[in-house]
């Protein structure tokens, strides 16, 4: 006769770890990292440098701010899964780095790189003639180069999946969307967007690289929960597009850190989304200052010594 009741070994898988069953303004932190393992990945004189959107760059300045030995990496904000895949292959295998489409010349000695941005959001600034601009990107790819190499920790914060491309270069994604003024760039640029498995993959491949070059290294890999500002996709709206993208990076993410050695996962798109009317600005895009110190006490409580 069948019985309602859960079979023991069940029951014991569950153990304690349940949804918090209270009212959703009531999640806290504490509710959020239950059962994570608290890991010390910075101390004093641990070197760190971070790679990403929003988080990467707000935990660097408070690493800074606390006197960690923070290095500046110089790269800027970088979006998407897979300019991050491209920064750091053409920083630790340069000889790889082969874009169609190299250099961004506007005209009157000012070329530029479509993959790099400057601290004024613009493409960054290589040369005035082809030789200047290909040695100054080499430069700067290894710099790049020395900071993986030798960090100890790397933060990654995947922040959005659609990106532009030059027409049947989908592996070279630019920093951001195109300029006015690249001859041709209307007919042969073009946007993508990232699936799951893509995610996955490039996010894999990027750890891969990172440990092939610096088997120390540990990664601390997080959500930005910062919406597209805008969408190239059609068919539905900007909002139900940005929802698809963190649904996208947040399975990528869950996946790859399970299933890796030395990756680690910083929760903060949960700590955002459990309260997301107390959490962003006016815009609804922004975090407020008051949340990015709640993320920033528990990334110290789970990851610092």
């Amino acid at each position: 006769m069948f019985k309602k009741i859960r079979a023991r070994y069940a029951i014991r898988a569950f153990g304690r770890d349940k949804f918090p069953q209270k009212p959703r303004y009531e999640i806290t932190p504490n509710d959020i990292i239950q059962n994570f393992t608290k890991t010390t990945l910075v101390s004093e004189g641990t070197k760190v440098s971070s790679i990403g959107s929003c988080f990467a760059e707000e935990i660097l300045i408070w690493l800074n701010q606390n006197n960690f030995n923070t290095v500046q990496p110089g790269w800027g904000m970088v979006y998407n899964p897979r300019n991050i895949k491209l920064i750091v292959k053409a920083a630790l295998e340069y000889e790889t780095f082969s874009p169609s489409e190299r250099l961004w010349d506007f005209g009157d000695g000012d070329i530029r790189t479509p993959y790099i941005k400057c601290q004024s959001l613009q493409p960054m600034f290589l040369g005035s003639n082809i030789e200047e601009a290909l040695k100054k990107e080499e430069e700067i790819f290894q710099k790049f180069a020395n900071v993986l190499k030798n960090i100890d920790v790397l933060i990654i914060t995947l922040g959005q999946t659609e990106y532009w491309h030059f027409e049947g270069d989908k592996e070279y994604p630019f920093y951001a969307a195109p300029w006015a003024g690249i001859e041709g760039g209307k007919e042969k640029h073009r946007f993508s967007n990232l699936t799951q498995s893509e995610v996955c993959s490039d996010l894999r491949e990027t750890i891969d690289l990172l440990k092939k070059h610096n088997s120390n290294l540990k990664i601390l890999v997080s959500v930005s929960p910062v919406p597209l500002v805008a969408s190239t996709q059609k068919g539905l709206s900007a909002y139900v597009y940005a929802g698809a993208a963190k649904s996208s990076l947040h399975s990528a993410v869950m996946e790859v850190v399970t299933d890796s050695e030395d990756v680690f996962y910083m929760p903060s798109y949960e700590i955002v989304m459990a309260e997301p009317h107390k959490s962003f600005k006016d815009d609804g895009r922004h975090v407020l200052r008051t949340t990015v110190d709640k993320i920033m006490n528990t990334f110290k409580e789970l990851y610092v010594l």
